[in-house]
């Protein structure tokens, strides 16, 4: 029995420590940074007075993906812009996706000598980071001779984005979290009379509007789902509304979940519930079987999509082109969206229902932020350029007006400000040969974070909404990894554990985790 208390604890605790998305675990190393910035508290003895010129220096970088369209333009704009200042230039090397998990790990276990990599969670950088490869980061963060890495990577954000306990990655990301959407067609929803003038606003406006594309529009599958995700956020078992009333998801992996309830102030474990459970474990939860809904709603909602769903592999797709009324996605897929229905279908116009009701009403501190990163910057250890390297990244980051180079571009050649937070491509460029880079390689960054003008009007303020970190509140348990043996992952015999011997405090959890 203490066996199966302490794996149940085990994994309930890893559910609330681990978050949406994973950090780091505890491991405590030397900082490696620079010895320069490091025996100087306030900064480094290299750093270039205002108006001064460095020796010149050659980054060596390797970068995840394909060149991007004008990239040496670009290139040649900063050196232009920086040639009297930073004095940089850069070896860039350019590895297809495919390639370059691969390519990575073999050039940094060598040892090869790059002042500036992209590595992920999902890529080598935990393993990388255990190993020494990566610089400690930690003496050019909040550090009054690096403004721009001060005011973009702050230590509230920074704690949560730790391999083997030091910061050796710069994370790259422009939202906390995402807005869930229906995408539809708006001016079809204004011709049925459904919704306020065509915008849906509850699931029973969806579900009229899908009803009669259904029985109005030939050849027209009313919603397209994906093979292997169907429904996917539209009917989460447990949603933000639950989490309102203290009610968590938890997972005991292989796709078996299984409900928690905690008390008011999230100090202690009052319930637990697993799909199928009899009626007097899902009590405490309102006696409502989460999962046992989900499918309920599923099932009825299922004559609107198509026949064949579970071979459709591209359900946007049958929406950009008009063959289909709805498509569920994130806000920030709207754009894109948006200009490829247009070009299809030049009489449609984008309808975004954000069906999650707290979401809509755009509250704050309800939505768990997410501010640990799936795409990092490192600097190797090998690199003889460590100050460098930080002062184009503090550069980079230390303005609008720098980041945007990166991001999109020259302005008034790759694009054009509109208003004070969006773009739009010049009329006279073509798209398809245009700069376009990838943000998460290099950029991504939420102060700096503008919107294409192909986002919806309505569309736009749900944007912002999920770039500021004031609207989300940040879990306990966010950054910590679970790092468990092989027997620890053998949870199927703890699968039905009793709540009495769940109910136990949030800091036992942490004490049996690392016992």
């Amino acid at each position: 029995m203490f066996k199966m208390k302490k794996a149940a604890a085990l994994v309930l605790a890893a559910v609330m420590a681990i978050g949406s998305l994973a950090g780091c675990g505890a491991k405590e190393e030397t900082p490696q940074g620079s010895q320069a910035v490091q025996e100087e508290a306030g900064g480094t003895k290299e750093t270039a007075e205002p108006g001064s010129t460095k020796e010149p220096v050659t980054l060596k970088v390797l970068m995840n993906g394909d060149k991007p369209n004008d990239w040496d333009r670009v290139l040649e704009e900063f050196y232009a812009r920086t040639k009297e200042t930073l004095n940089i230039t850069f070896d860039w090397t350019w590895v297809p996706a495919a390639d370059y998990k691969d390519k990575l790990n073999v050039k940094m276990t060598a040892g090869e000598e790059y002042d500036l990599v992209f590595d992920a969670p999902w890529m080598h950088l935990r393993t990388l980071a255990e190993d020494g490869i990566y610089v400690d980061l930690s003496p050019y963060l909040n550090n009054d001779n690096y403004p721009g890495l001060k005011e973009c990577f702050p230590e509230e954000i920074m704690q949560y984005n730790k391999y083997s306990g030091i910061n050796c990655a710069l994370p790259l990301y422009f939202t906390y979290g995402s807005i869930n959407i229906v995408m539809y067609r708006m001016d079809w929803a204004r011709e049925f009379g459904i919704g306020t003038d065509g915008q849906i606003n509850s699931h029973e406006e969806l579900r009229e509007y899908l009803e009669k594309v259904k029985s109005d529009k030939s050849g027209v599958t009313p919603i397209a789902l994906k093979d292997n995700r169907g429904f996917y956020h539209l009917f989460d078992a447990l949603t933000v509304e639950q989490q309102k009333d203290h009610i968590y998801q938890g997972s005991l992996g292989n796709d078996i979940f299984f409900a928690y309830k905690l008390n008011d102030d999230e100090t202690q474990v009052v319930a637990t519930a697993l799909p199928g459970d009899a009626a007097e474990y899902w009590e405490p939860f309102g006696g409502v079987d989460f999962w046992k809904q989900k499918l309920e709603n599923q099932r009825e909602w299922n004559q609107y999509c198509e026949t064949d769903s579970l071979n459709q592999k591209d359900p946007g797709a049958v929406f950009q082109v008009g063959k289909a009324g709805a498509c569920i996605d994130t806000i920030d897929a709207v754009p894109k969206f948006n200009q490829l229905l247009k070009v299809n279908a030049p009489e449609a116009e984008l309808g975004v229902y954000v069906h999650e009701d707290a979401a809509r009403n755009m509250e704050k501190g309800v939505y768990n932020a997410q501010v640990t990163s799936n795409n990092c910057l490192c600097i190797p250890a090998s690199s003889k350029n460590i100050d460098r390297t930080m002062e184009f990244l503090n550069w980079m980051f230390e303005s609008a007006e720098n980041h945007d180079l990166f991001e999109y571009g020259i302005e008034g050649v790759h694009w054009e400000a509109v208003g004070t937070n969006q773009y739009k491509i010049p009329d006279n460029v073509d798209p398809t040969t245009n700069y376009n880079p990838s943000g998460y390689n290099l950029s991504w960054n939420p102060k700096y974070y503008r919107f294409s003008t192909n986002y919806t009007e309505y569309s736009v303020p749900y944007a912002e909404y999920a770039t500021k970190l004031e609207n989300f509140k940040i879990s306990k348990g966010t950054g910590f990894v679970f790092q468990s043996d092989s027997e620890k992952r053998k949870l199927h015999s703890a699968a039905r554990f009793s709540v009495k011997y769940l109910r136990l405090p949030i800091t036992a959890f942490w004490k049996i985790l690392i016992s």
